[in-house]
């Protein structure tokens, strides 16, 4: 069971340990399927840490793994970062790259200016994106589109603009430049009804996209990658002790090094520079520490006086996290798991350890 966080440290942010109140954080990123929410983070350090949680479930070579392997009908696995592709007509379009590197077509309705106003264009796949398109913008003109984020892209033509759905029931602004902006609010405000109409009139055929050329740009970053890891078990550690272990100094060093603060770059051997080795090892030769029909697992335990944390994910990639001294109010392993089918996130006790792999009924199909 989780201890209660007191009233005189549940208002510190465990990393920058500042009175802050906490926001709500995926202890495991949910881009891999966590679901188990902690908060104990202030936004700020929440927000200034999400790039690394983005290269740990889209970008990192443990996920580009997993989205070259999964079987297309299965579950969502994507590649993150902004994807472009051009569509027949010549035009470029942003997708998202899924399961067997499928690229799926982010919903959009853009706008493009001509003498007598904007010409209004849709761009989609399925006439379920078109509703799901209606419904944002529907959302949205009640606070007449002054929530709606907006960002630059250099995907769209000079004095164009977009409304993209980039997730199933949230989007953003796309603008070419910044003229383009002003003038696509006002065409959502004074529009909003018109545009709404041709969306949930709108039947599009099958794929927009015909055998497309997927370029992928992506890059392996081990030192985010590894604080990434390192923020995963620090976090879990947090969710599963008494109210003010993990504020304690002896976890200063490493607080540091996973909000950034504190990266060092190392000579390796043969001269070349290395991820910084103090905290986080990827065991490259390792057994995964996991079970049959279980993604991510970490255990967390005691060896030569330090506190230990064995992250593996997506059942083939083995980390171990150096956290600090072995002073926790536990002395057995604890075990943290996410199902397949990233419905469950939760602790497991010894009882349920063996009974797992009592049902998988071999030993090699399960760790101890």
């Amino acid at each position: 069971m989780t201890t209660p966080v007191s009233d005189d440290v549940a208002g510190k942010c465990i990393y920058c340990l500042l009175p802050k109140p906490g926001s709500r954080e995926h202890l495991v990123p949910r881009s891999i399927g966590g679901n188990l929410v902690g908060r104990r983070v202030c936004k700020a350090c929440n927000t200034g840490m999400s790039d690394i949680d983005q290269h740990l479930g889209d970008n990192a070579v443990v996920s580009m793994m997993r989205v070259a392997n999964t079987p297309a009908g299965s579950f969502d696995v994507k590649l993150g970062g902004e994807q472009v592709l051009d569509d027949p007509s010549g035009r470029r379009v942003p997708v998202a790259i899924r399961n067997q590197y499928a690229p799926s077509l982010h919903p959009m309705m853009r706008f493009t200016p001509t003498p007598a106003g904007a010409e209004v264009g849709v761009h989609f796949s399925e006439a379920v994106d078109a509703k799901r398109l209606a419904r944002f913008i529907d959302k949205h003109r009640e606070a007449a589109f002054a929530e709606l984020h907006s960002k630059r892209v250099d995907w769209l033509d000079a004095g164009e603009a977009a409304v993209v759905m980039h997730r199933a029931k949230d989007g953003y602004l796309a603008v070419a430049d910044d003229a383009a902006e002003p003038r696509a609010r006002a065409l959502l405000v004074e529009k909003a009804d018109e545009l709404i109409a041709i969306l949930e009139g709108s039947f599009p055929e099958a794929a927009t996209i015909a055998q497309p050329r997927v370029q992928i740009a992506a890059e392996l970053r081990l030192n985010d990658l590894y604080r990434a890891v390192a923020k995963v078990a620090f976090n879990l550690l947090a969710h599963r002790t008494a109210d003010d272990f993990v504020l304690r100094s002896d976890f200063d060093d490493l607080r540091q090094y996973i909000l950034g603060r504190d990266v060092r770059d190392v000579e390796g051997p043969d001269g070349a520079v290395v991820p910084d080795p103090r905290f986080v090892t990827w065991a490259l030769d390792g057994q995964p520490f996991t079970f049959r029909d279980m993604e991510h697992t970490v255990v967390m335990t005691g060896h030569d006086g330090r506190l230990i944390a064995v992250v593996t994910i997506y059942r083939s990639f083995v980390f171990m996290v150096d956290m600090g001294p072995f002073r926790p109010p536990w002395s057995y392993p604890q075990v943290l798991v996410v199902r397949g089918d990233r419905q469950e996130t939760r602790w497991l006790d010894l009882t349920e350890c063996v009974e797992l792999m009592r049902e998988h009924g071999r030993p090699e199909d399960a760790a101890t």
